[in-house]
């Protein structure tokens, strides 16, 4: 076994239940050995983190002027102009 797996198996286990969801939480920014490490020691306790959050949706300004215009114009609130 490396060091640094070892190191990461030594960290994770020394965690609470929860301080290890936790830490699960952002697992998708840790390196690959940390995560497998981590899928492990969660695996081994029963424990199942939630799905990390999504970034929100990114638009550019002439998606988000475009979408204005549709909802604005297209609204059965607002009929089209004549």
């Amino acid at each position: 076994m490396r060091s640094q797996e070892q190191a990461f198996r030594a960290y994770y286990a020394s965690m609470t239940e929860g301080e290890l969801l936790q830490t699960a939480a952002n697992r998708n920014s840790f390196i690959g050995v940390a995560q497998k490490i981590l899928a492990q020691e969660l695996d081994s306790r029963g424990l199942t983190p939630s799905p990390p959050p999504q970034p929100p949706a990114r638009h550019s300004a002439v998606w988000n002027w475009g979408h204005h215009l549709v909802e604005r114009f297209h609204h059965p609130h607002h009929p089209a102009p004549t």
